[in-house]
């Protein structure tokens, strides 16, 4: 079945116009702080005798759908930051980014650098209010809804980088998406919507190359962070995980709470380290980051669960293809 995609252009379709002069239509969906791209490329070469497209605007809203007649899914919305013209041959290459760009400055309000002090509030409010600023839907999972913020500082950091940090520290994925700001579990496979990713099981025969990497990281089986107590003066820890090997985070904690976030958002990080996987299958356009993959009849060591870390949609006038980076799963 032939590949097919729809384009809408600041809410004109534009799709056919694409179709005639595509050379390549890429989507990436990332996990973590990385924005999900879009990368179009076109033949421009009709532009040399009055035909061709019209070169778009910075700025432009792309809603984007790919997938095959009939069943199309839709990836996002993204804004075009850049435009690359080359030749000969003459080809235009359109850049966008998942992230609500200004069209004169080519970056997003959430990078723009702050000073201010979060007091007494949540990490779902704070999330929340973030979002309200810079007209995102927030997209908050409960286990971050109500984790306490006695005092935050951001001193000359934007908003993205609070998010950021603030979701390696808790072991979540933080990033814009699809109109959404997403403060999620990494690994926990929920959708924008907060719904739970079903699984994938790929056998040998549903991809067309693999390669698996297996490291000797991976192998601690708990961490443990230290936090102070300061009523009654001591320095307490908190766990995450069970057994040996130990790892132990060297800095100190001001309460409970962030102990235990750093230590499990640490172990996360360990164990993911253990093993990465890279397919390529004929292209699905329901597999996006952090869609769970179950592996079965490669061989051991490499059957058995992973998480997808980047999809890679690409369509070209040879076909569709998905190629994923994964990460091994406890």
């Amino acid at each position: 079945m032939p590949p097919a995609f729809r384009i809408v252009a600041d809410a004109q379709v534009i799709t056919e116009v694409i179709r005639t002069h595509l050379l390549s239509l890429t989507v990436v969906d990332e996990a973590g702080r990385q924005n999900d791209r879009l990368t179009i490329r076109i033949d421009d070469r009709r532009r040399e005798t009055g035909g061709g497209i019209a070169l778009p605007r910075t700025g432009a809203e792309l809603e984007v759908s790919i997938g095959y007649a009939g069943k199309l899914q839709q990836m996002g919305i993204y804004v075009v930051d850049e435009l690359e013209i080359e030749g000969p041959p003459a080809a235009l290459t359109i850049r966008a980014r998942a992230a609500a760009f200004d069209p004169s400055l080519h970056f997003t309000t959430l990078q723009t650098q702050k000073t201010r002090a979060w007091h007494q509030t949540t990490l779902g409010d704070l999330v929340r209010s973030i979002a309200a600023e810079h007209g995102y839907q927030p997209s908050v999972a409960i286990d971050y809804d109500g984790v306490p913020i006695p005092h935050l500082d951001q001193v000359d950091e934007s908003d993205m980088n609070l998010l950021t940090r603030l979701g390696t520290q808790y072991g979540a994925v933080a990033k814009p998406a699809g109109g959404h700001l997403i403060f999620t579990p990494r690994g926990r496979s929920g959708s924008v919507s907060g719904q739970t990713i079903a699984p994938v099981t790929l056998r040998p025969a549903d991809v067309t190359s693999w390669r698996g990497t297996l490291t000797k990281r991976g192998k601690f089986r708990q961490v443990i962070a230290q936090w102070r107590d300061l009523q009654a003066a001591l320095t307490r820890s908190k766990t995450a995980g069970k057994g040996e090997p130990i790892y132990r985070l060297t800095h100190l904690y001001p309460d409970a709470a962030q102990a235990l976030a750093a230590a499990r958002s640490k172990l996360d990080q360990l164990t993911r380290g253990a093993g990465e996987l890279e397919l390529t299958l004929p292209g699905d356009p329901t597999i996006l980051a952090e869609t769970p993959l179950n592996l079965t009849g490669f061989r051991d060591g490499l059957d058995g669960p992973w998480t997808t870390r980047t999809a890679t949609h690409k369509i070209t006038s040879s076909g569709y293809t998905t190629t994923l980076a994964a990460d091994a799963r406890p």
